[in-house]
């Protein structure tokens, strides 16, 4: 399990930076183009909304989930034991991992009926595919919610590092 995970982290890792790499490039070559020969290149605003901040921010959140690295605030068990702490994180991750599976079912059904009428977004003599980026959403929220489901059971089961 922890090849796949190991796996998974990397191959997130290169695609969310890829996609910041590239929205990076297109929005600087936008911005010369604009301000130095009065240019602009249709798309830019939809190519960096439904594809490169898509990809980043749900690579990015896959990534926090897989390596269990959210920000946690432990104001009101600072007396508790260490099993109950784990069993409230444990439970916290559940939580999260069923909020993170019910918007991954939404998302598929808005995926689905987006790849069914082939979603597009009118641009300046072209139109752009954006159901792609529904499904990124979708497979995004899937591996926090199984990341998710992994550490809460770690936690249940009483590991002390929550990882299975």
């Amino acid at each position: 399990m922890t090849v796949v995970f190991t796996f998974l982290r990397r191959l997130l890792v290169v695609l969310g930076g890829a996609a910041m790499i590239i929205m990076m490039l297109h929005i600087t070559l936008e911005v010369i183009l604009r301000s130095a020969f009065g240019i602009t290149i249709p798309g830019t605003l939809e190519f960096v909304s439904f594809y490169y901040m898509v990809c980043a921010v749900f690579a990015g959140l896959a990534i926090v989930a897989l390596l269990n690295e959210q920000v946690v605030v432990e104001v009101f068990l600072g007396w508790a034991s260490r099993r109950t702490v784990s069993i409230v994180d444990g439970l916290a991750a559940l939580l999260g991992a069923g909020y993170a599976g019910f918007l991954a079912y939404a998302g598929w059904l808005e995926a689905r009926s987006a790849f069914k009428y082939d979603e597009m977004l009118p641009v300046r003599g072209f139109d752009v595919p954006i159901w792609p980026s529904r499904w990124v959403a979708v497979v995004g929220l899937a591996i926090i919610a199984l990341a998710s489901l992994g550490y809460a059971a770690a936690h249940l089961r009483g590991r002390k590092d929550g990882r299975t």
